[in-house]
């Protein structure tokens, strides 16, 4: 190797192709020395490797470091995880606001049953998916000006709540293993990424080398996880607050020359629009390509005299043409 390594690891990389017509099942993914990785036979990869996507055309890059000889050490039984997750369920103080509509602190607190341990079925969808005209919200992620993420200003405190809650909860305690069978597009875990844990629907997988595509819903990030570890089941406490993050594009532009946009546009897109709040003015919503809602939306700064719109703004420094 070229230095830099753990002794007794190897390292493998991969680049994935995350267009609409790639093959998953019959991808070839290669390995740096050129052969064909066979993570089919190692379950323990740590720690994983991760690289969002920024555009839906873009491939996504990972990499896995596989020990070469399996660890051992002491084991749990099953009794004693349940009973340490339990536990840890119990402590939680998930504090919030109150929402109209949505969910409050005395309906996040009991424990669930043994039987509803762990969360099942899709989540509750976001208010965001029927919005009013007007609504205030956030931009979370922005690839273009037709693709971006956005989350309610209303439900902020709740989502910062769940999310300090799922960390300290994910990262003290010993993990549950998500079977493999039920790791299928649409499912809903809890996935570890960058250090943090986030509720994410698995968009795709393969399962012969367990590369694993993920959508974080309350963000919008798609990312594709490589480690076993990193992915677990969502217990059913945090199952209960509506998905934050809804598909978004802007409203009444296309792009000056030709039918994508350049990387000048999106760059000023993206800088512009990110993590600042926003007054958004629905005009239309209409379904996306994975069938989930997308909202066609006008984007207004209300906080100075003088509005500020993105799209007129776009289009007045040649940006952008209407649409």
């Amino acid at each position: 190797g070229g230095g830099g390594g753990r002794p007794g690891y190897r390292y493998n990389s991969y680049n994935f192709d995350m267009s609409d017509g790639s093959d998953w099942e019959n991808y070839n993914i290669k390995n740096r020395a050129g052969e064909k990785a066979k993570l089919a036979e190692c379950t323990n990869a740590l720690p994983a490797g991760y690289e969002d996507s920024e555009d839906d055309d873009d491939d996504l890059y990972a990499y896995s470091c596989v020990q070469s000889v399996p660890s051992t050490g002491p084991h749990s039984t099953r009794t004693d995880m349940q009973d340490d997750m339990t536990r840890a369920v119990a402590s939680l103080d998930i504090h919030s606001s109150p929402l109209p509509g949505q969910v409050t602190k005395t309906n996040l607190l009991p424990l669930p049953s043994q039987p509803t341990l762990f969360h099942s079925g899709p989540l509750p969808p976001s208010p965001l998916s029927s919005p009013p005209t007007y609504t205030d919200l956030t931009v979370c992620l922005a690839t273009s000006p037709h693709q971006f993420s956005v989350q309610s200003l209303h439900s902020q405190e709740l989502f910062h709540s769940l999310s300090v809650d799922m960390n300290n909860l994910y990262t003290s305690s010993i993990p549950h293993t998500v079977p493999s069978e039920d790791i299928t597009p649409g499912y809903v875990v809890a996935a570890k990424y960058q250090g943090s844990w986030y509720r994410a629907e698995v968009a795709r997988c393969l399962r012969s080398h367990f590369l694993v595509n993920l959508r974080l819903v309350d963000t919008g990030k798609m990312i594709l996880c490589t480690s076993r570890q990193d992915i677990q089941p969502l217990w059913s406490v945090f199952g209960q607050l509506p998905v934050q993050a809804v598909s978004a594009r802007l409203a009444g532009v296309r792009p000056d020359s030709g039918s994508s946009w350049w990387q000048l546009e999106s760059d000023w897109f993206r800088e512009t629009v990110l993590d600042r709040s926003w007054v958004g003015v629905v005009k239309k919503v209409v379904v996306g390509e994975h069938k989930q809602p997308v909202l066609v939306m006008e984007l207004y700064d209300t906080s100075s005299q003088e509005d500020f719109e993105v799209g007129k703004e776009m289009k007045r420094l040649g940006l952008a043409k209407a649409d």
